[in-house]
């Protein structure tokens, strides 16, 4: 296998300057950024000529930008390579059966013929080696298959015997083509772009930064008699070529994924800004959002920053299924949601109860909620061993990480964490309205119990452990179970149950202005669901509070940092609320919270103040959250280290969750505990200083390395398939979820407690 890249070609074009090598047969011009050196000087000038992805001076029917429907101009007329003004130049494109304006003139070859005769002429160091035949010249037949993770790469396309040759996997990962300009006994190569091709659409194309191309692999195998059947696991590929470069692979399998969803199970017709750009391996800056979904100038991108793009990254999958809903959202809609009339200020992304409405939390609550419920369909793609499909939301986030589900189950208000959880709370929303039992249990009630009763011992070995340790932290007892209260569970907490295919995904599809303009359409979707449709608006804090503030500014209230110091200094705007939990009272309109000021408020994120100082270089930990009275939302998941410091996600006050958090990779000597009620009583002092505690993990052992960021490789090149097969895991309705109740627990703390190896253990 050998790289062709953006940056390798640069690389080697530069040698060739210290050599000296620049000098270019007459009519041809030196261009750095080529990938044969000389290209021909007027080539553009020519009609339907153009350069192709390496700079030869090409003719095609369609041109560089694709088939306008001027076809008939791909027979390149050439003049003889001995010619003393321009060897082997284009100087005419024609139809196929016309002759050359003077034939005589011209050496009209074929395709093979003439990129042997343009790589001797256009780079005059190079050695051309003498292109063999087959006995029968028939070209050696090649077929394969593409895989990652254990899954087809679908759509993915390769341009193959230096661009003779441009093939597309279907809707299996498998492609099949004639090695053109091969022959039997020669290695022959093909350049892996990233990028997915499917039905003359190419919807996305994966670089590296913004100044790279499109990332590629090149790849090469021996043409042998009578056929090859080249296989292809990109995982294996991309890791031999570089440590950690199977994190493209993942890129585009979720990339993948996300579309199909969209195109494939929901029918949408996704043709808006093609194709969408996604710019991984970003450059890290704290100051920006670690993925973000731009649309603006005519050009769709996906930007996202190196410490998500690298294989290993707990939030990569679900980051990009959030921007992809964006750039789904911008599709479908034309234009982004907007209050309607006059507001007083300005809207501001991620802004929560700050905002004058609820447009962009709508917009944030649907990529967050699009983002979950393509969880559930896919489960995790880079891990192998596992099947997804047999496995309960809760139980993904406790073998995958994903701790952005857990925020869904629940019920964030609004007005929490000074306003800034107005968006989780209103992607809750859409996850209350369609999950249903099925998503939390299907076990047994006997294998339930038998399951309780060993989670039991662990939680009673857990609590103990706590109380020896942090005697500061109040525990609430383990909680007594029956058989027949396993019988009795109920383990989704509220009363309506919509499909989302039928009741939600209709209404979310079409514009919507602002959170009350969706509560609407869904009430009217659905009027027999009212009441369940209202407590779950009510219960996430959507409706508005007419009751005065005291008119003084209360830590609890958000307000416009507008200096950024992290407290709110004289002067600064903020949202004066009826008490820090407002409470809704009979006739108070639903659909968007709002408090006295504004009755008319139609109303990723990573909150300031949720961060651990660790002191120590662990690339992850691991954070286990447990819920005495929920079990079913007890859950385990991966936090990055960026700079000494681990992001968070924390229960709302009520829950009384026990947190847990352990060195990955290490001998953790000293976990840190807590309890969710501490952490929210302790949380406007925690806004102010950035972090909750600084906590010393002691940790012992060699530190695991850094996660590896992978070569990248930029492609200098400027088919109808079959339609890959759909199955639907619909959230609503019944359908198969997983393992159950106490399964999720059990296994949750299994994990976080055996990464622990308990303190009291250790000591004995």
């Amino acid at each position: 296998m050998r790289v062709f890249a953006g940056v390798a070609v640069l690389f080697l074009l530069a040698l060739c300057v210290d050599a000296g090598i620049t000098d270019c047969a007459p009519g041809y011009r030196f261009d750095r950024m080529s990938g044969v050196g000389c290209v021909q000087d007027k080539c553009r000038e020519v009609p339907h000529a153009f350069y192709n992805y390496v700079g030869y001076c090409v003719c095609s029917a369609c041109g560089e930008v694709g088939c306008s429907g001027d076809k008939g101009f791909e027979k390149e007329c050439r003049r003889a390579a001995d010619d003393k003004s321009c060897p082997s130049c284009v100087y005419a494109c024609i139809n196929p059966k016309d002759k050359c304006p003077g034939e005589k003139d011209a050496a009209v070859a074929s395709s093979a013929q003439t990129a042997t005769t343009l790589s001797a002429v256009q780079n005059p160091t190079s050695t051309s080696l003498a292109v063999k035949s087959n006995e029968n010249n028939t070209p050696v037949k090649v077929k394969g298959r593409m895989m990652a993770f254990g899954k087809p790469l679908r759509f993915i396309r390769m341009y193959c015997g230096d661009g003779r040759v441009e093939v597309t996997t279907d809707g299996n990962g498998e492609f099949e083509f004639e090695a053109e300009g091969g022959a039997v006994g020669e290695n022959y190569s093909c350049e892996i772009r990233f990028e997915y091709v499917r039905n003359d659409r190419t919807y996305f194309q994966i670089h590296a930064t913004d100044d790279m191309g499109v990332q590629n692999l090149v790849h090469s195998f021996e043409l042998k008699e009578g056929g090859v059947s080249e296989d292809m696991d990109m995982v294996k590929l991309l890791a031999e070529d570089s440590e950690g470069g199977e994190a493209l692979a993942a890129i585009y399998t979720h990339m993948s994924e996300a579309l199909e969803f969209y195109i494939d199970g929901l029918k949408e017709d996704l043709d808006f800004q093609l194709p969408l750009h996604v710019h991984a391996f970003m450059p890290d800056d704290p100051e920006k959002s670690r993925a973000e979904y731009n649309g603006d100038n005519g050009v769709s991108s996906i930007n996202i920053q190196t410490r998500d793009s690298i294989q290993g990254s707990p939030d990569r999958q679900i980051m990009l299924y959030h921007e992809f809903s964006h750039y789904v959202m911008q599709a479908l809609y034309g234009k982004w949601p907007y209050p309607e009339g006059e507001m007083p200020v300005k809207e501001r992304n991620h802004g929560g109860l700050l905002n004058p409405s609820t447009s962009d939390t709508y917009v944030e609550a649907f990529a967050t909620f699009m983002s979950v419920v393509m969880l559930k369909n896919y489960g995790d793609s880079d891990t192998s061993g596992l099947d997804p499909s047999k496995m309960s939301v809760r139980e993904l986030i406790a073998v995958y990480g994903n701790a952005q589900i857990s925020d869904l189950e629940e019920d964030h208000t609004a007005w929490e964490k000074n306003g800034r959880m107005e968006e989780v709370a209103g992607a809750g929303i859409l996850w209350d309205l369609v999950d249903g039992e099925d998503d939390y249990h299907t076990l047994t009630p006997e294998q339930m119990y038998a399951n309780y009763l060993e989670w039991k011992k662990d939680r009673e070995e857990f609590n103990e452990y706590t109380r020896r340790e942090y005697p500061e932290e109040t525990l609430l007892p383990v909680p007594e179970y029956t058989l027949e209260d396993m019988r009795t569970a109920k383990l989704d907490d509220d009363r309506v149950e919509l499909d989302f295919q039928k009741d939600v995904w209709p209404v979310l599809r079409t514009y919507h202005s602002d959170f009350s303009d969706v509560y609407a359409d869904i009430v009217k979707k659905r009027p027999d669901q009212k009441k369940g449709i209202d407590e779950v608006f009510v219960k996430h804090g959507f409706f508005r509070d007419d009751q005065r503030g005291n008119g003084a500014y209360d830590e609890f209230e958000p307000f416009d940092d507008v200096n950024k110091n992290g407290v709110r200094d004289e002067g600064e705007y903020f949202v004066d609320l009826s008490s820090e939990t407002p409470q809704y009272r009979p006739n108070q309109t639903i659909g968007a919270p709002a408090n006295y000021q504004r009755l008319t408020r139609h109303s990723p994120l990573e909150v300031p103040g949720q961060y651990i100082k660790v002191g120590n270089e662990v690339p992850y930990y691991r954070v286990g959250v447990f819920y005495p009275n929920k079990p079913q939302l007890t859950h385990t998941y991966r936090t990055r280290n960026i700079n000494g410091k681990i992001y968070i996600r924390v229960p709302p006050a009520g829950y009384n969750a026990t947190i847990l958090i352990a060195a990955e990779g290490v001998t953790t000597g000293s976990p840190l505990v807590f309890t969710s009620e501490k952490f929210n009583r302790d949380y406007p002092q925690s806004a102010e200083r950035g972090y909750f505690v600084e906590h010393d993990f002691n940790v012992s052992g060699e530190i695991p390395p850094q996660p590896a960021e992978p070569k990248l490789h930029g492609s200098l090149i400027s088919s109808t398939a079959k339609v890959p097969g759909w199955m639907w895991i619909a959230v609503a309705g019944g359908t198969a979820a997983t393992i159950g109740l106490i399964v999720c627990a059990a296994v949750a703390f299994i994990l976080i407690l055996a990464a622990v190896k308990y303190v009291s253990r250790r000591k004995t």
